[in-house]
């Protein structure tokens, strides 16, 4: 049902240079069948708070080996690689740059949710770490898997939910678009955050959700459905401008 009305509501619409619609039906899907009710201000406040928390044991993990083990998984390889320390001076390679510019939201929130359970001493290392285990051992955190996709065609559930999934170079081999277009469907997770780091109540969610990812996705420019790197850099382009918009046309 989520992507069905998506899809209907997209219905004469060319988005992503027309090589985006099932991406952009299933953006739209997924923020309709989110229940912003149960969403409230902790849960927004523990998203940010993951966020900020992987990008911090990235940077210490990259040239530290015991920080490292902290999320060390020899059997599933399903949080974000941590980048290679790099001499004083010296750049990483062009390719190492471009992962480190396009933020991966959800295997960032993946890392902030294992280390949840896995920091252990180190939270002494940062007031973000302290933060977010004072607030996750509150509650389970079930209420901010409103904020994940419809994967009805990757796993059979159709209701949002956070899971592991394959990195998105995986999803590249499929001929049709739908899985793709699911896998990437982080849009609600990247505005949640942007929205906590402005200090905007979680109640703006449900009103600024849709009109502005409709705007996101209609400036997205897709080579062919199998681009999901311009799909992630179009997500990161919500703005003040963006918002302040929204909110004037409601």
């Amino acid at each position: 049902m989520a992507t069905a009305a998506g899809q209907a509501s997209l219905a004469d619409t060319k988005t992503a240079g027309g090589h985006g619609e099932m991406l952009a039906s299933e953006q739209l899907g997924a923020i309709r069948l989110t229940h912003w009710p149960a969403f409230g201000v902790e849960d927004q406040r523990r998203t940010g708070l993951r966020l900020r928390a992987a990008r911090e044991w990235i940077v210490q993990a990259a040239n530290d080996a015991d920080f490292r083990s902290v999320l060390r998984d020899r059997k599933r390889r399903i949080f974000i690689a941590c980048p290679q320390a790099r001499p004083a001076g010296r750049p990483y390679p062009p390719r190492m740059e471009r992962r480190l510019e396009r933020r991966h939201a959800r295997r960032l929130e993946l890392t902030g949710e294992r280390l949840e359970t896995r920091l252990g001493g180190a939270t002494d290392s940062s007031p973000v770490f302290k933060a977010l285990l004072e607030l996750s051992a509150k509650d389970d955190g079930a209420r901010l898997n409103w904020l994940g996709p419809n994967m009805s065609a990757i796993n059979g559930c159709m209701h949002p939910h956070f899971a592991p999934q394959m990195p998105y170079e995986e999803f590249e081999r499929y001929m049709l678009p739908n899985r793709m277009a699911q896998r990437a469907s982080e849009f609600k997770l990247y505005l949640a955050e942007y929205l906590e780091r402005a200090g905007t109540p979680p109640s703006f969610l449900p009103l600024v959700a849709e009109p502005a990812a409709r705007r996101v996705l209609s400036s997205m420019k897709m080579a062919d459905f199998r681009d999901w790197p311009a799909a992630l850099d179009a997500f990161t382009t919500i703005s003040d401008e963006m918002i302040d918009g929204v909110l004037a046309n409601q």
